[in-house]
């Protein structure tokens, strides 16, 4: 929820990251851990990129 929410307030591109084409904006500190899940995330179509953000922002509140 807490990512949702400050991907929403700044109006950031959760697709574009997913793909590993955007800076963190969460926690940066965590990238290297973060950035080990790209390979799976670089796979998906844009639609399907689109459908794990909508489904993020479903729970921001």
């Amino acid at each position: 929820m807490e990512i949702a929410k400050i991907y929403k307030e700044k109006k950031a591109d959760i697709p574009t990251f997913l793909k590993g084409d955007a800076e963190p904006i969460v926690d940066p500190a965590q990238f290297e851990v973060m950035k080990t899940n790209f390979y799976i995330t670089k796979t998906f179509t844009d639609e399907e990129l689109k459908a794990v953000e909508a489904y993020m922002y479903s729970y921001a509140k």
